[in-house]
């Protein structure tokens, strides 16, 4: 039950918020470090940190909040936030998250491919000269 008093349900919307704003910063991070095209063991690795942090994160609230007392309406709010936010940002951000992919490959292709251009360039004149004189 739900009192006014104890402003419960100021708690439940301050975790579903914090649940919606870190759904944001995991559909960030996932573009910007391009988690779906990485290797299982550094995905892995990643979700373990991030639901860590998620944990961490969600019993200081517990604790600053609810004065320390567990509530499944609490952690419900807070998955429900982080669930449904999550799931339909995903699905909006994915033309960044190819565009992003996209220009990642071709800095990375262009920039290694440069220099060995130019030295072989260079070394092609060098050559020149030296046959010349």
């Amino acid at each position: 039950m739900i009192f006014s008093t104890q402003h419960q349900l100021n708690c439940v919307l301050i975790f579903i918020f914090f649940g919606i704003i870190l759904a944001f910063v995991k559909s960030i991070l996932s573009i910007v470090f391009l988690k779906n095209y990485q290797k299982n063991i550094i995905k892995f690795i990643y979700l373990m940190l991030f639901y860590s942090v998620f944990a961490i994160i969600f019993v200081f609230l517990l604790n600053f909040f609810n004065f320390g007392t567990f509530s499944y309406i609490l952690l419900l709010s807070y998955l429900f936030g982080y669930h449904i936010t999550f799931y339909h940002f995903k699905k909006l951000v994915v033309i960044f998250e190819k565009a992003w992919y996209n220009k990642i490959t071709k800095w990375f292709s262009n920039s290694f491919l440069k220099p060995t251009k130019r030295k072989t360039k260079e070394r092609n004149i060098e050559n020149e000269i030296s046959s010349k004189s």
